[in-house]
């Protein structure tokens, strides 16, 4: 697993994401929090949540895809689901 480790990049927790493609704002959003030492860290919940984001709380540590995989790709298999689903109910 170090092989494919990579350092963090040195502005994820206080840069925020610009997406510039007006396409892309009609894409559904989910913000996963890996909430087991707390949530402090992530001071920008409430301002996600208001940009139209769905929260979602996955109690493990920071590396949660080294740590638990399996539940973090469930996680994200399920957010996948649930976003083809809406698209297909849209249709209709």
């Amino acid at each position: 697993m170090n092989s494919r480790l990579s350092p963090m990049s040195w502005h994820t927790h206080n840069q925020p994401v610009r997406i510039t493609n007006p396409d892309s704002k009609v894409l559904p959003k989910s913000y996963i929090c890996c909430s087991e030492f707390g949530r402090s860290q992530f001071k920008a919940q409430n301002a996600e949540l208001q940009l139209g984001w769905e929260y979602y709380e996955l109690m493990k540590g920071h590396d949660a895809m080294i740590t638990t995989p399996e539940e973090l790709g469930q996680m994200l298999n399920k957010l996948a689901i649930m976003s083809f689903d809406r698209k297909n109910q849209e249709e209709v």
